[in-house]
């Protein structure tokens, strides 16, 4: 009968954590649960499993300011953490910390790390935790297929999973 009880209770307890109490200021507005973006460092990790976290790819080119290739990465370590900073309007700047100068900048569809020229993101809630980063006044969503064989890039917005990203904070 106790753990019945207990089971019972701890049911009851996710329920209420889960379900806003009617009246409730989150209970009035549904999007007050979904958290606004705040400057800092994170990892970013795409929602598609086959992607992995953001990293620079171990190819180049070497010309002057460089430029990076973002791809997804599997990787364990936590050695590619990005910045993101407000820059206005509802906009953010992404720096990678490795390369401190190297802002992320569009090129094309492709989003690439360069030190000579940075672009500006807006990063919106898209549910359950997960962010939509794309072209302020653009259908172009930053997207992330697979890990490995495909860089960063964007396409039109499709609610897939590899066009929804997570932002895992680090110690700063």
């Amino acid at each position: 009968m106790r753990r019945r009880n207990a089971v019972l209770a701890a049911a009851a307890a996710a329920l209420l954590a889960l379900a806003p109490l009617t009246g409730s200021a989150q209970a009035a507005r549904p999007d007050a649960a979904a958290a606004r973006m705040q400057e800092g460092r994170y990892l970013i990790v795409n929602e598609n499993p086959e992607a992995g976290k953001l990293d620079f790819s171990p190819l180049t080119i070497p010309v002057y300011p460089p430029i990076f290739f973002i791809v997804g990465s599997h990787n364990k370590d936590l050695k590619e953490q990005w910045t993101v900073r407000p820059a206005g309007n509802g906009a953010f700047t992404i720096n990678s910390t490795t390369h401190p100068d190297a802002a992320w900048s569009r090129r094309g569809d492709t989003i690439v790390a360069s030190e000579g020229s940075r672009s500006q993101f807006a990063i919106e809630p898209a549910g359950e935790g997960t962010y939509r980063i794309h072209s302020p006044n653009e259908d172009a969503v930053a997207t992330l297929n697979e890990s490995g064989r495909e860089q960063l890039h964007v396409e039109p917005a499709n609610g897939a999973a590899s066009q929804r990203w997570r932002f895992v904070r680090v110690g700063e």
